[in-house]
């Protein structure tokens, strides 16, 4: 009888889930994925109605179907649950997992704090309150936790109290795509390309890097000439979401002078999205003050293995920042800190030698270090330890 392994989500369809799933599938295991909603589904909600419609799959037909499908006798099996929605974890432990069946709580987000940072919830009102003994709940219930950073896990296990099991696993991203795109030479010696995608909410900083551009080519030295020559700018952000709205308008019908360029477009897929990653030079991954507290944006993964250096918008005391640092394949800026982005901008713009140097940095620590072949491993590593336990039902 093969031994399953259920990673569930409410969203399918994610390059980084479907791979992991290919990667635990294997002898003597047979890995599945399971979900309600395809991504297309998820990003194409543009009305109101069809947001509020959404919004019921994921918090009321996911978990209905989840539960029917999940409680009761079954194989001896797995269960990687995500936080999507935040409260399926809690629900899976208590009415899906036994002596054979395990349930493992993946931590995405750190539901109430996100909320309480964004402004949407007053940490001392009931619902903070609910939200917190639900996460805390999911963490002491579970067979195990797996959080996305070492900063991350202390925080929570500091706040929320400790798991039977803690796992730091990151993320990873699918490197198979981008096998190819060892950056070789500056990918064009008059203009360098920084590139975001993906959504853009709340807890995103984009003022830090907005403000800096206005300083770029605009500077003059003691003798009146200009400070900032070299290479062109051109910032793209693809994306959606609270933030990319407020980005959008702020920068209105500016696009730039001749030091810089700044263009906005949807988000990508597909193979629109494999080319535009591998012909970017560096990621812009932001996150704004106290972020660092609840989230680690998967998107730097995804620019590790193609090949392109992180410009990172966070606090130093973030697990981010310590990714940058460790694998010398970016540049940190506080955010806030626009003189030192403006100073970051002027160093890209005039030193392509540098910028090279930690783009192939960067593609090499996300080829061997966070391709989901490596990061399966630990995934494998927990499911055979979980298999092999005999805990209290």
């Amino acid at each position: 009888m093969a031994f399953e392994v259920h990673v569930c989500s409410s969203v399918g369809g994610a390059p980084i889930l479907e791979r992991l799933v290919d990667e635990l599938d294997g002898p003597g295991r047979r890995a599945t994925m399971y979900s309600l909603l395809s991504m297309e589904d998820y990003w194409g909600a543009a009305s109101r109605l069809e947001r509020w419609r959404l919004r019921g799959m994921l918090y009321a037909v996911y978990p209905a179907r989840f539960l029917a499908r999940f409680t009761g006798r079954g194989h001896p099996a797995v269960r990687v649950v995500t936080t999507n929605p935040f409260f399926m974890p809690y629900l899976a432990a208590i009415f899906c997992r036994s002596r054979h069946r395990r349930v493992v709580n993946l931590l995405y987000d750190l539901y109430p704090d996100a909320m309480e940072f964004a402004g949407v919830l007053s940490p001392k009102s009931w619902a903070a309150r609910l939200l917190g003994r639900i996460t805390a709940g999911a963490i002491r219930r579970c067979d195990a936790t797996v959080f996305l950073g070492e900063r991350l896990r202390k925080y929570t296990e500091q706040k929320y109290g400790p798991a039977p099991r803690a796992m730091v696993i990151p993320v990873g991203a699918d490197g198979t795509p981008f096998r190819d795109c060892m950056p070789v030479q500056a990918t064009d010696q008059t203009s360098v390309t920084i590139l975001y995608c993906g959504n853009m909410g709340r807890l995103h900083d984009y003022r830090t890097i907005y403000e800096a551009l206005q300083l770029v080519g605009t500077q003059k030295d003691s003798q009146g000439s200009d400070m900032d020559r070299g290479r062109r700018l051109e910032v793209a952000i693809h994306g959606n979401g609270v933030g990319f709205k407020k980005f959008q308008a702020l920068a209105g019908a500016d696009s730039g002078d001749a030091a810089w360029g700044l263009t906005f477009g949807e988000n990508l897929s597909g193979d629109a999205w494999v080319e535009q990653m591998c012909d970017a030079d560096i990621a812009l991954v932001t996150m704004s003050k106290g972020a660092e507290r609840v989230m680690m944006p998967s998107k730097a993964y995804s620019a590790l293995v193609a090949g392109q250096a992180i410009l990172a918008v966070c606090t130093d005391d973030s697990d981010l920042a310590d990714l940058v640092r460790e694998n010398e394949c970016g540049w940190v800026v506080s955010p806030g800190d626009v003189s030192a982005m403006a100073e970051v901008l002027r160093e890209i713009r005039s030193d392509p030698a540098g910028v090279l140097q930690k783009r192939q940095n960067a593609f090499r620590a996300g080829q061997e270090k966070y391709d989901l072949a490596v990061v399966a491993k630990k995934w494998l590593d927990l499911v055979n330890e979980l298999r092999g336990d005999n805990p209290k039902a």
